[in-house]
């Protein structure tokens, strides 16, 4: 079942969108690593990451 509200959008849109996603998660794993562990942070990265995947999951793309 395909989501007919979805804003259509070009292959620029959707590598921006999945480049947000693997950044942030990124981000996120960075604060982790570090010896007094950002926790606080790497949540709200990680919930950005996770809000960029729902929208690219809910996309449809442009040809």
């Amino acid at each position: 079942m395909t989501d007919t509200t979805a804003k259509p959008v070009t292959e620029l849109e959707l590598a921006q969108l999945f480049a947000h996603a693997e950044n942030s998660l990124s981000v996120a794993l960075y604060h982790l690593r570090q010896p007094a562990a950002n926790v606080p942070g790497a949540a709200r990265k990680a919930v950005q990451a996770l809000a960029a995947l729902n929208q690219l999951r809910n996309l449809e793309v442009q040809q």
